[in-house]
């Protein structure tokens, strides 16, 4: 089955993030549906349902090393670059939200999974598909390079199923770790 591990985002920011991503009209994307917005720390790809057991041991692992802790949503950008965009994304502020990818990284590393090459902590609220005036993007990302969407407490983290279908993936819960 396909999975990752995850961060929820609460109800509050995923109405921020909606309301902003009217702005975008101009670029043709598919954005990320309210219910599917979060922060991905690892994505394992397909693993046996067997492998989720060994997942969740070493989120706890990592978990019982974190407190609750908060992170502000603030600022926007684009992945690769602004002149070949392909995904629209909101900046997570927080070293503690670093830190915690960094060591789910390193202990599903033990367990087998490839090191990520870099970690930057982000929402993905958008696939691009044509921007239609790039002047225009890259004045938007300049623009909102210090909005801010909210702040939440990071309690928990997931590790999601996700089954793609025609209409977009469908994400459901395997396993929740408290911090």
């Amino acid at each position: 089955m396909r999975c990752f591990v995850a961060v929820e985002l609460d109800d509050v920011i995923k109405k921020e993030i909606s309301k902003f991503l009217t702005s975008f009209n101009y670029v043709s994307m598919k954005s990320v549906e309210d219910e599917n917005l979060h922060i991905t720390l690892k994505f394992l790809g397909e693993i046996e349902e067997k492998k989720i057991e060994e997942v969740e041991e070493n989120l706890k692992l990592v978990s019982s090393q974190f407190e609750p802790f908060a992170v502000e949503f603030s600022g926007i950008g684009v992945f690769p670059n602004v002149h070949a965009a392909r995904v629209l994304w909101i900046a997570i502020k927080g070293e503690k939200m670093v830190e915690l990818a960094k060591k789910v990284d390193d202990s599903l590393y033990s367990s087998g999974f490839p090191r990520e090459r870099s970690i930057i902590p982000h929402i993905t609220i958008g696939r691009i598909k044509h921007v239609s005036n790039w002047r225009r993007l890259e004045e938007d990302l300049n623009r909102y390079s210090t909005l801010t969407f909210g702040k939440m407490e990071i309690q928990s983290i997931k590790i999601k199923k996700s089954i793609l279908t025609p209409k977009g993936p469908v994400y459901s819960d395997l396993k929740v770790v408290r911090l």
